[in-house]
């Protein structure tokens, strides 16, 4: 501690991972810090120092800037290549590998540092959040230690609809301690005032879609673009597909649509679609529409000639039959903040018809899908639900467009053109694979660490 050198750091390993702060007494006021398993002796400045051109009273505990009132030391200069570093706010599918490549680079020396970092990741029972929330956990737990207890993290992410993070806040007061991320989508032009509220809670908001980042960013001022992974295990059993051939009596001279949806929730547009398969059912007699519902949907009304409602719960390898058992996946929605089903039937290699709207534009495009025309336009009072309302826009596809669109995959399902899609779709979203989102997320979470709000959240809770 008594060291000529005024930046002078000891770090001692400690046996445990609480955190504690120490005052003790040298020749001049100084910070000992068990933080993370390791000890740092922070040495203040002196009058003199804090005078000099050089100084940047910026200390780092395990590779983090620390800001502790008058226990300072300085930061050491950063190098070229740190400077160059820029925040990961959008990467469209098309550079997603060069990104990756990229970003891995940068941090190629930062595992050790990340490994110290303790994250807490919470997420709602929705089966399309838990579904990515795990994908997420699982690509973190790689690079930092995942830990259950929120009074235990470092970081904390919210995977839950924003308009329950006060609960979430009330229920557990540690997190006004904690670096606070939401995960959150949004499918319409502008947020609830719910949603709004509620964000300014927490310290930055991670989402999948530029459509998304560009809803959420003009009401937070730390909005970051963090892909979903698409992958998906494919494979299933012969049982399995048995089972789907028995309930959709599956005839292989048929041609089957298939889209999957819950009836009530008017954003997925499931009439539109129903009302445009009806209209060219004279002219795709051997077509067939299969529309998985969920097992609370009424479907009595809707159950017509040629299309089939299946209300009932399906395992993953049984929804995968259904997937492999379909000719082609059509989506009319007004809106998605991703489009999991989507990219879901991309895997298994099937045409796809969707509205060229939304967060499904991040891996969809022209050369390879088929995407619906459609009007930019306020939410129809017929079509308000849920959190949505007039005052906010979504897509209305063209009908149309929808049936033409039906009718060309129904005639030409073999057709060059339509394999050459299929093509691209399978090698398109290659480029959301996990090593590529892995990089994103440990570049991201550096960055973090590195940060004037997570030093600030960290002093706040030494403060306690």
């Amino acid at each position: 501690s008594k060291s000529s050198n005024p930046y002078f750091i000891a770090q001692l390993f400690a046996l445990t991972q609480t955190q504690k702060t120490i005052r003790t007494c040298t020749s001049g006021p100084t910070l000992l810090t068990w933080d993370l398993g390791v000890f740092y002796l922070l040495r203040a400045e002196t009058k003199k120092e804090r005078s000099s051109t050089r100084y940047n009273p910026r200390p780092t505990l395990a590779g983090r800037e620390v800001r502790c009132p008058e226990r300072l030391i300085a930061r050491p200069a950063k190098t070229k290549a740190q400077s160059a570093k820029c925040n990961v706010t959008r990467r469209d599918g098309n550079t997603m590998e060069a990104v990756g490549q990229e970003i891995t680079k940068e941090i190629a020396g930062s595992k050790s540092t990340l490994r110290n970092v303790k994250v807490s990741y919470g997420c709602g029972r929705y089966p399309s959040h838990a579904r990515v929330a795990r994908v997420y956990r699982n690509i973190i737990r790689s690079q930092c230690n995942v830990v259950k207890e929120i009074d235990l993290a470092d970081i904390v992410v919210l995977h839950f609809e924003p308009h329950t993070f006060a609960s979430l806040f009330e229920t557990y007061p540690v997190l006004r301690k904690k670096y606070v991320v939401g995960y959150c989508v949004w499918e319409a032009s502008e947020l609830p005032i719910s949603y709004r509220e509620a964000i300014r809670q927490v310290q930055e908001i991670w989402t999948c879609s530029q459509y998304c980042l560009e809803i959420f960013a003009r009401h937070h001022p730390r909005v970051i673009y963090v892909p979903h992974v698409v992958e998906r295990d494919t494979s299933y059993s012969e049982a399995d597909g048995e089972y789907i051939g028995r309930a959709i009596s599956y005839d292989p001279g048929n041609f089957y649509f298939f889209m999957v949806t819950k009836l009530w929730d008017l954003r997925k547009n499931t009439t539109a679609l129903m009302t445009a398969f009806r209209n060219q059912r004279s002219t795709m007699p051997k077509a067939r529409l299969i529309i998985k519902a969920g097992p609370q949907d009424d479907a009595g009304a809707l159950v017509t000639d040629g299309i089939i409602v299946l209300r009932e719960n399906l395992n993953e390898t049984q929804m995968n039959a259904l997937y492999a058992t379909a000719d082609a996946y059509v989506s009319p929605h007004h809106s998605e903040g991703w489009g999991l089903t989507l990219s879901d039937a991309m895997l298994f290699q099937k045409p796809t018809i969707a509205t060229g709207y939304s967060g499904n534009r991040e891996f969809m495009n022209a050369d390879n899908s088929l995407l619906l025309d459609f009007a930019e336009d306020h939410i129809k009072p017929e079509d308000c639900f849920y959190l949505f309302d007039s005052s906010m826009k979504w897509a209305y596809p063209s009908l149309d467009d929808l049936q033409q669109k039906m009718l060309l995959l129904y005639q030409e399902r073999g057709a060059p053109e339509i394999l050459r899609r299929i093509r691209n779709a399978s090698n398109d979203i290659q480029k959301f694979n996990r090593n590529s989102v892995n990089a994103i997320l440990e570049k991201r979470i550096m960055e973090i660490v590195n940060s004037d709000r997570f030093s600030q959240a960290v002093a706040r809770d030494w403060r306690t």
